[in-house]
């Protein structure tokens, strides 16, 4: 246990949003202006260039959108706003409780959109009329109808034997890219679990803390998993900031969660593993300034370990700020390219080397000098050979 973690590049070409942040002030302009289909479609267009030309009709009043195992379907016409997402089709065998479930999210995580019993089918809606059409509020409708979609299919598929009204987009992996995702999430997990059990034999509970959640956003980073893998590995990560429990408790939590992706059959664990079509993003677009603020804590700790030589603190410190950014941001493709050269750099190397090179890395975020960080300048960087 004398180096860093190994680090694993992100299977996926990209952590960055489509979000075009140019069409923002526009959209918001044509709606004070009273131009609201103007302003309509300028919110498209900042969610997602593409989107328009994509699923759009010609005359641009009706939208079929796929999100995950759901499709959203818009429509402008007669001067009316309407939205409408086929969700599951319920099983008659288990339909009280999961009606009581729906219930419950249209009382809990529905505020505007709403979802309606029609014979045996679950449905997403809203309506508006076309001048109630504010931007702020339909991004926030799409929002809570994909999250709430996307975060419940798999779970009431799994517990209440619900059926799927809409079989999602998906681009499952190549074979060698699967062989490669399982045994990496394999040989990171069985690391993890022997960093975890050598800081525990310390009495190091808080660095063990930290290797269980670097290792759960560590997996989230690599394979972006999906599915009910996607929702079990979300309460996990969550279930670590419980505030009632110790921290050996919290890891042991985790080390069982860990030891279950382990056991796993392999063929559905993998099935779980694909990229999927997607209207509204899960996580936050970044920008550099929150992405300081949320580093800054952390910068004044680091300086003051490496004052006095923790050089594991350092790490595990970076690290699980660094994997924390990306498991709640869609991160710029200037920062990834720092942050993800600096871990590769890391990976590996002597708890004091790893240290000092993540440090840098840190160092270059909180001064906002990310402009070196390009394809072919990550040796001069990180003084790579």
């Amino acid at each position: 246990m004398n180096s860093c973690p190994i680090f694993y590049k992100s299977l996926f070409a990209s952590t960055a949003s489509k979000i075009n942040v140019n069409s923002w002030d526009k959209c918001l302009e044509a709606f004070d202006a009273k131009r609201y289909l103007d302003s309509f479609y300028l919110l498209m267009d900042y969610i997602n260039p593409e989107l328009t030309p994509k699923y759009a009709n010609a005359d641009r009043t009706v939208y079929k959108i796929p999100h995950g195992s759901i499709v959203v379907t818009v429509t402008l016409q007669d001067g009316k706003f309407h939205v409408f997402a086929p969700f599951l089709e319920v099983n008659p065998d288990s339909a009280i409780p999961t009606l009581r479930q729906v219930c419950s999210l249209n009382f809990n995580n529905m505020d505007l959109a709403q979802i309606y019993l029609n014979g045996n089918q679950l449905n997403f809606e809203y309506n508006c009329k076309i001048n109630e059409l504010n931007p702020y509020k339909i991004y926030y409708i799409f929002k809570e109808i994909c999250a709430t979609g996307d975060r419940y299919d798999d779970e009431y598929v799994t517990k209440f034997g619900a059926k799927r009204l809409y079989q999602p987009i998906i681009k499952p992996f190549d074979p060698p890219k699967r062989e490669t995702a399982y045994h990496s999430i394999q040989k990171c997990i069985k690391d993890a679990l022997e960093y975890i059990q050598y800081f525990e034999s310390k009495r190091w509970f808080s660095f063990a803390w930290d290797m269980a959640a670097i290792v759960l956003r560590q997996i989230d980073y690599y394979v972006h998993p999906q599915g009910q893998l996607k929702n079990d590995l979300e309460k996990a990560v969550s279930d670590m900031h419980a505030k009632n429990p110790s921290l050996s408790e919290l890891v042991t939590d985790a080390k069982t969660f860990l030891q279950g992706l382990q056991e796993m059959d392999k063929d559905k664990l993998i099935e779980n593993l694909y990229d999927v079509e997607t209207f509204i993003p899960g996580k936050r677009r970044s920008e550099l300034q929150n992405i300081q603020e949320n580093l800054s804590e952390v910068h004044k700790r680091v300086k003051e370990a490496l004052g006095s030589g923790n050089y594991i603190g350092v790490v595990l410190d970076i690290l699980f700020n660094f994997y924390n950014m990306y498991y709640h941001n869609n991160v710029q493709e200037n920062i990834s390219r720092l942050v993800s050269g600096a871990m590769e750099s890391a990976s590996g190397k002597s708890w004091e080397e790893g240290a000092k090179t993540l440090n840098g890395a840190l160092d270059k975020i909180m001064s906002g000098d990310i402009t070196e960080a390009k394809k072919g300048l990550l040796s001069r960087l990180f003084g790579k050979n």
